[in-house]
């Protein structure tokens, strides 16, 4: 039996895909790609991040178990309890190690209700 150990928070990563919105132009959906368990962690904002961002309200720290089959990279979307976060790529869209992913992500300002 795995034990789940410090993982116990439930997310899900989703990758963006172009969907034909019927008049000749793409809209971008969010299709899951990993659902899993994580640790998270907030982590302290630098000047280089404020710097690059002008709506930062939360920069989180999700580590996985290491997986072959799944690639992160920024610009995919992170849900956690409810709210969507970014992956960021700037300040790195993962970091592998040898067991651990460590996925860092800014919380997301949405500003309209699309659903997606």
């Amino acid at each position: 039996m795995i034990r789940s150990g410090s993982l116990k928070e439930k997310i899900s990563i989703k990758r963006p895909e172009r969907q034909s919105d019927g008049a000749g132009g793409f809209d971008a959906v969010f299709v899951e790609v990993l659902s899993t368990y994580a640790s998270v962690k907030e982590l302290a904002v630098s000047n280089d991040l404020i710097a690059q961002q002008a709506n930062i309200n939360g920069v989180l720290e999700f580590k996985i178990r290491y997986r072959q089959d799944i690639i992160i990279k920024g610009g995919y979307k992170l849900d956690w309890r409810g709210r969507r976060f970014e992956i960021v790529p700037s300040f790195g869209s993962s970091f592998v190690q040898k067991e651990w992913i460590k996925v860092r992500a800014v919380a997301e300002i949405e500003t309209s209700d699309n659903g997606s």
